[in-house]
């Protein structure tokens, strides 16, 4: 885009469509009496052109967020985001969930049985109508199986579990788990902090 004058009035124009940018919408804008006047523009403007446009101001199109297509340049509602804007989540869907529990270590790499392959990953599909959630109860089998497995495999090593803070834990735990955790304090590295949480 050689005018510096339609460059910046055509950011400007964008800023103005906030995140719903389309090449329709700068067309819209191109197609303008009073821009097309102001900047001398004689010929038709196309969408090829303004998409051209998009890409020179560091714009790349993307399709709608419920799926992409092979030539989305074509499709009229296609948006586009600048290179430089951050990345945005979207909202979870009402798709399936699937969701892992599994230990790490970056000595040995994923908690496995070295003979038998043995291991404590839990795999649910989480929600009502299916395999429900991750309750205490599941927790401290997991924790269980993963130590059953370390004191026979690695037992010179000293071992710490790490469970991150998810809501699991947020849940009432019966007085076996408590008293597992009390039991295998010092193998689960549980902090007294959490304990004391607890009301142990």
């Amino acid at each position: 885009m050689a005018d510096e004058d339609l460059r910046n009035d055509l950011l400007l124009e964008i800023q103005s469509f906030g995140e719903h940018i389309t090449a329709e919408k700068v067309l819209a804008f191109l197609h303008n009496p009073e821009v097309r006047l102001k900047h001398e523009i004689n010929r038709e403007v196309t969408h090829k052109t303004a998409c051209r446009y998009l890409d020179e101001l560091g714009y790349w199109f993307t399709a709608p967020t419920k799926g992409q297509y092979v030539d989305g340049h074509e499709w009229l509602d296609v948006e586009w985001y600048h290179k430089d804007a951050p990345a945005r989540p979207y909202p979870k869907g009402e798709g399936v969930s699937y969701m892992v529990a599994d230990f790490f270590s970056a000595d040995i790499g994923w908690l496995r049985h070295p003979g038998t392959g043995a291991s404590a990953r839990h795999a649910i599909r989480p929600g009502k109508n299916k395999d429900g959630y991750f309750t205490a109860v599941e927790v401290q089998e997991q924790a269980e199986a993963a130590i059953a497995i370390i004191k026979e495999c690695w037992p010179k090593y000293d071992h710490i579990f790490v469970y991150d803070n998810a809501t699991t834990l947020a849940m009432e735990f019966d007085s076996e788990f408590i008293d597992f955790l009390l039991m295998n304090s010092e193998t689960l590295a549980v902090p007294a902090d959490d304990l004391a949480c607890l009301g142990l």
